[in-house]
């Protein structure tokens, strides 16, 4: 990647360390002139969506349709994996977005879908800073796999 690109992802500041700065509103470089509207509209809704994986397929398969369609995003319950577990990848990835900007950089990658991990604050050319701060981890699996282990980041160390 060329410097100059390193340089324009710089201009994006993740929010939580604008939040450390104490911004008390929305910097008007993050603000969208027309905000995007995905899908179908709502209406008054402010219930996200929840999917149920006990629910039959075929009812699972059109919630998901629809919730993808009107919202972009869902939540999902019932899905067997241990709260445990669950707070534990919640507090790596915490860990990871608390560690200084220098040392998340050793991750950086400017492609939009690196083949197993990246990290990346989302920065496209418009005048308009997208404030998207994301780590993407597509090798997961089997967890014992010395590729899985070497694709994560060593810090935090429980991040692994």
């Amino acid at each position: 990647m060329a410097l100059a690109s390193i340089d324009l992802y710089a201009q994006a500041i993740p929010v939580q360390d604008l939040l450390a700065q104490g911004i008390t509103s929305v910097p008007e470089a993050y603000i969208q002139p027309h905000p995007p509207i995905y899908g179908s509209q709502r209406g008054n809704s402010t219930q996200i969506p929840v999917i149920d994986l006990t629910l039959p397929e075929e009812e699972i398969t059109d919630t998901i349709a629809r919730a993808c369609k009107d919202w972009g995003f869902f939540q999902v319950i019932s899905h067997g994996v241990a709260q445990e577990i669950v707070d534990g990848m919640l507090q790596a990835a915490k860990d990871f977005f608390d560690l200084p900007m220098a040392v998340r950089m050793k991750y950086f990658s400017a492609t939009p879908v690196p083949k197993t991990t990246g990290y990346s604050v989302r920065f496209d050319n418009s005048s308009v800073v997208d404030c998207r701060d994301f780590l993407f981890q597509s090798l997961c699996y089997p967890p014992s796999s010395d590729a899985v282990k070497e694709s994560c980041p060593s810090d935090p160390p429980h991040y692994r």
